[in-house]
């Protein structure tokens, strides 16, 4: 990339979806609404736990609740992660804030397979969430759609007004960067055909250092989807990232 720029243009992801923003978000809502404040988990039963994006900036637990029809029509629950936005809250925050969450949604449901998944700078906190000690071996599969892996890029753009990021505190919270852990899960790094290079770059990237380290790793750039109607396939039959996560989350890795 040449300057801060070109950064601007491939970090802004709206500028490369089929639809507006606003579309994306609306249906976030109305699929998510009759669903909020409900116990949508199921205990012994495979459970999903989504970490929503927004640049850790925006959204909520209540607007990431749109695959919920899908995933109890498979038997499985589904658990959105909540936790506090920049600039109330630092990334690092938030990537405790998203540990623990996890850790205690696990204990409490034990659930008979975990898969986990994060979409955007949810993808981000999936990946960091997946290297902490604490829940390494715990997943059965983790889903990362649409991610950053390497946030330093960022450090240039509008996106970093809320988030405060130098050269050195972004590459602490860099998953790139940072030692590969080998877990027990299956890992799907996904990004859709309409984003643009450098999210296409970073998870080609990403997911070869994992399989590089030893990790399960399937990596799929997937057609006719962009950034944002990407998670909406999550276990959504018929799709490719949904079989994907179904067969892991039902019937073990095949």
């Amino acid at each position: 990339m040449d300057g801060d720029l070109d950064a601007e243009l491939q970090y802004s992801p709206s500028r490369w979806a089929l639809r507006p923003l606003a579309e994306h978000l609306d249906r976030y809502r109305q699929l998510s609404a009759r669903h909020v404040g409900a116990d949508l988990t199921r205990r012994g039963r495979p459970l999903l736990v989504y970490v929503h994006g927004g640049y850790w900036q925006e959204l909520s637990a209540a607007d990431s609740l749109f695959m919920v029809d899908d995933a109890l029509a498979a038997g499985m629950g589904v658990h959105a992660v909540e936790y506090r936005l920049a600039p109330a809250a630092t990334v690092a925050d938030i990537v405790e804030e998203c540990v623990r969450e996890v850790v205690a949604v696990i204990e409490r449901v034990a659930p008979s397979r975990t898969v986990l998944a994060g979409s955007s700078a949810g993808a981000h906190l999936a990946a960091m969430v997946r290297a902490d000690p604490r829940v390494a071996d715990i997943l059965d599969a983790t889903v990362l759609l649409s991610g950053i892996y390497d946030l330093r890029p960022l450090v240039g753009t509008s996106v970093n007004d809320a988030l405060g990021f130098d050269d050195a505190a972004a590459a602490a919270l860099s998953p790139a960067l940072l030692p590969v852990v080998v877990g027990a899960d299956d890992v799907l790094c996904a990004v859709a055909e309409h984003e643009s290079d450098e999210f296409i770059r970073q998870n080609r990237e990403y997911s070869a250092r994992l399989a590089a380290a030893g990790s399960r790793v399937t990596t799929m750039v997937v057609p006719g989807r962009d950034h944002f109607d990407l998670p909406l396939d999550l276990v959504r039959p018929g799709t490719t990232v949904g079989d994907w996560v179904l067969t892991r989350a039902t019937e073990g890795t095949p």
